[in-house]
C-alpha cells in the first residue's frame, strides 16, 4: 500500500503539478504556488486508501481534469454522519474503517490520524490560495468523491471544441499504470463492458461529453484490436448498440491484474 500511494504521487507530481511565481511589487519576496497542492493530494488519496473498503473489489480512482482532479473510493462516509456536515466538510464518525491501515499510515507519516485528513486538506488549500475542494457522495453512501480544483491562476482559455483530458489511475497492485500498453480509460472500458454497456454508459465511467471524439478515439481502436465487440455488428449506428468485452479483452484484463 505505502508502494501504490508514494508511487501515485510520483506520478502526478512528474506529471501534473505546476509551480508559478508571482512577483510582488510592494516587497521583495515573491510568491510561489501551485496549480494542484502537493499535501492536499497526498492527504486526499492517503485518506482514500484507509477509507476505502477492502471487501469491495473497486481500487480507489484518481481522474485528472483540465480544472480538478478527481478522488473516489468505495464506499463512502459512514451513515452518522449527517448530510449537512459532509457539505460543512466536518467528519466526526463514531465508527472507523481500517483502524489497523490508519495506524499504519500515520506510523509511514502519510497522514497524521484520526479525524484530521479534512483539515489538513482544507488547510493546506488557503495556503495555496486554492478554492475549496468539494466532496460528493450518493444518497446511499456507496461512494465517496473529492473534487480539487485548481488553483485559478492557472486556468486557461479553453479551446472551442476541444475536450479536456481525463485521466484514472487506479492502482491495484504493486505498481500503477498498465502492463498491457493501453491507456488507463482503454482499461475502464474493457472492465466495464464486462457486462453490455452503452456508448452513454461508456462516456460517463470516463469523464468525456464528445460522442464522436470518444467513439474515434476509444471504441473504433478497441473493436479494431478485437478487445470489445458491438452488440449488434449489423447496425453500426443503432440506437440500441451496446458494447461486450471479446475473449481477448478477458485476456488482456486478467495479465494486467497478476
Amino acid at each position: 500500500m505505502h508502494k501504490i500511494i508514494t508511487e501515485a504521487l510520483h506520478f502526478m507530481k512528474v506529471n501534473y503539478l505546476k509551480e508559478k511565481v508571482i512577483k510582488q511589487s510592494d516587497r521583495p519576496e515573491s510568491n510561489r504556488i501551485w496549480n494542484y497542492s502537493y499535501e492536499v493530494l497526498k492527504e486526499a488519496i492517503a485518506n482514500a486508501m484507509y477509507h476505502r473498503s477492502y471487501q469491495i473489489r473497486e481500487p480507489v480512482e484518481i481522474r485528472v481534469y483540465f480544472d480538478k482532479i478527481i478522488i473516489l473510493n468505495r464506499p463512502g462516509p459512514d451513515k452518522s454522519i449527517t448530510n449537512k456536515d459532509i457539505k460543512n466538510m466536518n467528519f466526526i464518525s463514531r465508527t472507523y474503517r481500517n483502524n489497523r491501515i490508519g495506524d499504519f499510515l500515520k506510523e509511514l507519516k502519510l497522514t497524521e490520524g484520526r479525524g484530521t485528513g479534512i483539515p489538513k486538506i482544507l488547510r493546506k488549500s488557503r495556503e495555496n490560495n486554492s478554492p475549496r475542494p468539494v466532496i460528493k457522495t450518493s444518497r446511499n453512501r456507496d461512494y465517496f468523491m473529492m473534487e480539487i480544483p485548481i488553483n485559478r491562476s492557472f486556468i486557461e482559455k479553453r479551446i472551442e471544441g476541444k475536450e479536456p483530458d481525463a485521466i484514472s489511475l487506479r492502482p491495484s497492485g504493486d505498481q500503477v499504470g498498465s502492463k498491457s500498453g493501453l491507456s488507463a480509460d482503454e482499461l475502464i472500458i474493457l472492465e466495464k463492458c464486462k457486462k453490455e454497456s452503452s456508448v452513454i454508459e461508456l462516456m460517463g465511467i470516463v469523464g468525456r461529453k464528445n460522442r464522436t471524439k470518444f467513439r474515434d478515439s476509444l471504441i473504433v481502436p478497441l473493436i479494431k484490436q478485437r478487445l470489445i465487440k458491438m452488440t449488434i455488428p449489423d447496425k453500426p449506428k443503432s440506437s440500441k448498440q451496446k458494447y461486450l468485452i471479446t475473449e481477448k479483452g478477458k485476456e488482456i484484463l486478467d495479465e494486467g491484474k497478476k
